[in-house]
């Protein structure tokens, strides 16, 4: 997919400064001030559409704006689309994408929700995809199921990201920046005709950073991190009628890979502080006092446990793309891609205490291959103009792996051990250290589907889609598990084989209606599928078969309009939907391990809303919202409060991850000063109301209240637009927030779990502090 902008720029003197959807500042002939809104050009039902043309709930951003809005991650990505949302574990590669309140983790066997996209080719594992945003042609997020188009693992909805390909003209560009907690980057852009048919584009990009905290421990910075991404690409116009455009990306990450979590105070109570002290304590009655990890402000930046980290990611990914557009004006698309992805981290104190009690090493690796054949037909031409088609058919293939692996400390068994599970302290010492445990997982998985979809032209008015795809999955895999030090808690002996096959068909329904030029209409019905899988998680105890769990399916209505008013000065959208889930896999922790199982069923409902007006040639607003009505139907047997253990009915109660509302304005303003510098300055505000983001159980602890967060950022270029110097700042109030709450590691056995209230000691993931920057960038 490649999402294109057209919008009239307006000029004063001989130059004009890009805003969000414009292209690329560049001195240009003067032009009548534009008062219209941009057009925006889509591709997300495979051919292209202006976006008030779309019946999908669609939130489109250009790669202008991206830039504009500092938008340099997947994450950062929710300030312009909210109800989408991004969050990350203890490891790195547990990446949660969730859209309208539903996703997956991603250090797991579960398939996402939210199907991740490069260039047309599906990224199987979200957490590949986590490093920098740099030279993008725009993102399309999706909203709902798009099994149609899409297939496997898009339940509720898409993450379409497609970077800019070769152009035939000459252009250099690059740009360097500094910021908060000593962190810089850079890029390199460069595009070249190599011929009247053939051009080539190189893009080199990086960045490093101390992170925003400090461990007072280990008298060293917190989430230090280091990147690079290559990416090349070649563009050959082999006729008239033949392209093909091929890519290569290479990335690295590296770093200590360390998350920032810290204790809540308010969960813990003298008595499992004292409790929490006293399993830490190597000599008893002893005059040692041990110590404790920092238990006083979780927003001050500053930590206090045990350290030793390290982080090393790296993936390579190539993309074929060969386009066909026939005499007949029918278009075949043939898309392959190919993409390697390992991720190693170790972690320790794994436990975040003042000691080396634990270090987890971990390691995920995924190749896959895929390939998409389109057929595309051209636009009411088909049986006297009445019918449109896309056709298709698509295979998937993925070796993955993960392995997890234990080394005690030295700590481990005089400190915890002794004072917590005295029994297991001679086996402790008399077991090896380093690899006390391990685990893994072998999984080989291969997808095939056939796909069509067909807008029928009842009237010129009047348009009906009927769409479906059958899917047919297959996996293998193996799990084993190897106790080396009977104090290893996290696992027992096990070797399982296990397997899962299913076929599905999906399919969408809509009823499109456009009144006017400016008024479009439509209600839709849409099914979708995500496979079912393997728990790869460690268990004190073989799971054996019960590490098998079902397909996930969800049905979508929607009712949705798209206005254009004032002259095409404003637009207004709106989305109404309900998405019913079954069998939805739910993914849970006792404290000691994880564990998916199938069950419950989940009902999510709200309405959407966009709107982009522009004022006037230089100022340009635009609002987002999503309203967001969560319930579990059925779910029997959800963890209790780790206080009580056992289970609990939360039907009738809202899921975690699911606040009320989410929205965010954008205000844009350009102009030229009189010595024909010109300046712009751009805001963004987003905003949150209160969650539960503790993960599955619905701890009242674990409420984030609501927050907002602004983004600002003001520039000015030189004369000739080829210069641009920036300054900005991201979370410019310095809310205090956590992206994620979870469980404090061992709390039963640590003491922290208090059986008259259910409650437990909680951890916050921070959310990012306020970060200011400057750039200075150039373009020839």
């Amino acid at each position: 997919m490649i999402l294109i902008t057209r919008r009239r720029m307006f000029a004063c003197s001989a130059s004009a400064i890009a805003l969000a959807w414009g292209g690329s500042a560049a001195a240009q002939d003067a032009q009548p001030p534009s008062t219209t809104v941009d057009e925006i050009v889509v591709t997300a039902q495979k051919r292209t559409q202006n976006i008030q043309d779309v019946p999908i709930s669609i939130i489109a951003i250009g790669g202008d704006a991206l830039e504009a809005a500092k938008i340099e991650r997947v994450a950062d990505l929710k300030v312009l689309a909210p109800g989408l949302e991004v969050t990350r574990g203890t490891q790195i590669a547990n990446q949660r994408i969730q859209i309208r309140g539903v996703g997956s983790a991603g250090n797991s066997g579960i398939e996402p929700s939210v199907g991740l996209f490069l260039d047309g080719v599906y990224v199987a594992r979200p957490a590949s995809l986590m490093g920098n945003l740099v030279d993008i042609e725009g993102v399309e997020v999706l909203r709902g199921p798009q099994g149609t188009l899409f297939g496997r693992n898009t339940t509720m909805g898409v993450i379409s990201i497609n970077t800019r390909a070769p152009a035939f003209e000459r252009a250099l560009e690059g740009a360097v920046s500094y910021g908060s907690w000593d962190t810089a980057g850079y890029r390199a852009i460069g595009n070249l005709p190599l011929s009247d048919t053939l051009a080539a584009r190189l893009v080199v990009a990086g960045s490093r950073t101390d992170g925003p905290a400090y461990n007072d421990l280990a008298q060293e910075p917190i989430g230090q991190r280091s990147d690079v991404l290559v990416r090349a690409s070649l563009r050959w116009d082999i006729s008239d009628q033949l392209r093909w455009i091929g890519r290569l990306d290479h990335q690295h990450i590296a770093g200590d890979g360390a998350p920032h979590s810290e204790l809540i105070p308010s969960t813990l109570t003298p008595t499992s502080i004292a409790n929490f002290r006293a399993r830490l304590d190597r000599d008893g009655a002893g005059p040692e006092v041990a110590e404790l990890p920092d238990i006083s402000d979780p927003f001050d930046e500053r930590l206090y446990h045990f350290q030793k980290g390290d982080l090393k990611d790296t993936q390579v990914g190539v993309t074929s793309d060969l386009t066909w557009d026939f005499a007949n004006r029918w278009r075949a698309r043939y898309i392959a891609g190919y993409r390697d992805w390992t991720n190693e981290q170790a972690e320790g104190d794994v436990l975040l205490t003042p000691y080396d009690l634990a270090t987890r090493n971990a390691r995920f690796t995924s190749q896959s291959i895929s390939h998409e054949l389109q057929f595309i037909s051209p636009e009411r031409e088909l049986m006297g103009g009445r019918l449109d088609l896309v056709l298709g058919l698509y295979s998937f293939e993925e070796d993955y792996t993960t392995y997890d692996r234990t080394d005690l400390g030295f700590d481990y068994c005089d400190r915890f051990i002794r004072n917590a599970l005295p029994a297991r302290l001679a086996g402790c010492l008399a077991g090896p250290l380093l690899d006390a445990g391990h685990n893994g997982l072998v999984q080989e998985a291969s997808s095939v589907a056939l796909f069509g979809e067909g807008v029928v032209h009842l009237t010129d008015t009047l348009d009906l889609t009927l769409g479906a795809r059958y899917t047919s999955e297959e996996k293998t895999g193996s799990i084993y598990q190897i106790r080396n030090n009977t104090a290893d808690l996290l696992r027992g002996p096990e070797n399982t084989e296990l397997a899962y096959e299913d076929d599905q068909l999906t399919y969408r329904l809509i009823s499109t209606w456009t009144p006017t030029s400016d008024v479009m209409v439509y209600a839709s019905y849409a099914t979708g599928y995500k496979a079912g899988g393997f728990e790869n998680a460690a268990s004190t105890t073989p799971l054996g078969q019960d590490r098998v769990f079902d397909p996930e399916t969800n049905e979508n209505w929607e009712l949705g309009t798209r206005t254009s008013w004032l002259d095409g000065a404003l637009t207004l959208n709106g989305t109404l939907y309900r998405t019913e889930i079954e069998d939805f896999q739910v993914r849970s922790w006792d404290g000691l391990r994880f564990l998916t199982r199938n069950a419950a069923s989940l009902r999510q409902q709200g309405v959407e809303t966009e709107a982009r007006w522009r004022i006037d040639p230089r100022l340009v607003t635009s609002a987002r919202a999503a309203y967001l009505d969560s319930e579990y139907l059925s779910y029997p047997d959800a963890p209790n409060l780790p206080g009580f253990g056992g289970t609990q009915d939360l039907a009738g109660e809202r899921a975690p991850w699911t606040p009320k509302w989410q929205g965010s304005w954008t205000v844009e303003f350009e102009d030229i000063l009189p010595n024909g510098w010109g300046w712009s300055v751009r805001s963004d505000l987003y905003f949150v109301t209160d969650q539960n983001v503790g993960g599955d159980g619905n701890n009242p602890d674990a409420i984030q209240s609501g927050y907002s967060l602004l983004n600002l950022r003001l520039a000015l270029s030189d004369p000739s637009a080829r210069w641009q110097f920036s300054v900005y700042g991201q979370n410019l109030f310095d809310e205090d927030y956590c992206t994620s709450i979870f469980v404090q590691a061992y709390d039963g056995p640590f003491g922290l779990r208090n059986a008259a209230t259910g409650s437990t000691a909680l951890r916050c993931t921070v959310g990012t502090p306020r970060f200011v920057g400057a750039e200075l960038s150039a373009r020839f």
